[in-house]
């Protein structure tokens, strides 16, 4: 069992250091009441939940947390498949997203 804080080692980090690793466990990810937990095999998560989110979309949902705290457990693992993309594919779209409602959220310098 390996815990850790997210101010310290944020989500993308721990996602792409457990891909590289080709590691297979559990991720539990905390951040004020709020649990997402991610399953890995060979480094690839395969299935993930948030409340009552699934798969990808679990998974985009915490991208932004830099507060929290982690856990990964190497001894539990998860045959269920509920994400469809690998986890660099994830990453990739997840940042897309996250970049797309940023730029939704800034007011338009040429509509002033």
């Amino acid at each position: 069992m390996l815990r850790g804080s997210l101010a310290q080692m944020n989500v993308l980090d721990l996602l792409q250091s457990l891909d590289m690793g080709r590691k297979t466990c559990a991720l539990t990810l905390s951040n004020n009441g709020d649990k997402c937990s991610m399953y890995f095999t060979d480094g690839q998560i395969n299935h993930a939940l948030y409340g009552e989110l699934k798969g990808d979309e679990a998974v985009y949902k915490v991208l932004t947390w830099g507060a929290g705290a982690f856990e990964i457990d190497f001894s539990r693992s998860s045959s269920e498949q509920t994400v469809t993309q690998s986890t660099q594919g994830l990453l990739l779209e997840g940042l897309r997203l996250l970049d797309e409602s940023n730029r939704d959220t800034e007011p338009n310098a040429l509509e002033a």
